[in-house]
């Protein structure tokens, strides 16, 4: 899952 959607606020988890 991505949370790109977010301004200034970049979060990317590992895709498991």
């Amino acid at each position: 899952m991505r949370f790109d959607s977010f301004p200034g606020m970049i979060f990317h988890p590992p895709d498991v």
